[in-house]
């Protein structure tokens, strides 16, 4: 793994742990930088931070979640790294920036409808 790869897992780990309001290692360990970097585990942990949402999640919202992840479904045996050899660091850019923006677009909404 190099250090690039771990600082895009860092950055995932800091939405995550967001979502769940946990410190690192929490939700049995998939808000993990660690966890997060290797096979599997950025889709993974993006996924589910966004189920969490997605239950109170109006239709809209939940359609753009779908969409999310039906998108990005191909990198859910990936690492970071083999996605940024396949597609390259932007790649991996582009998904973290699409994941925060949906993440706080929804918690945003479930903010305004919760007041």
């Amino acid at each position: 793994m190099s250090s690039e790869s771990h600082n895009y897992a860092i950055s995932v780990e800091w939405i995550v742990r967001d979502v769940f309001h946990c410190e690192r290692f929490g939700f049995g360990g998939i808000a993990n930088s660690d966890f997060i970097e290797r096979a599997g585990g950025m889709y993974t942990a993006m996924a589910c931070s966004l189920a969490t949402i997605y239950n109170h999640a109006s239709a809209g919202h939940r359609k753009q979640i779908e969409d999310f992840l039906n998108g990005y479904s191909y990198y859910n045996d990936k690492s970071i790294v083999d996605i940024i050899n396949e597609n390259g660091k932007e790649e991996v850019e582009k998904i973290i920036e699409e994941f925060k923006n949906l993440v706080v677009f929804c918690k945003t909404f479930l903010q305004k409808v919760a007041s």
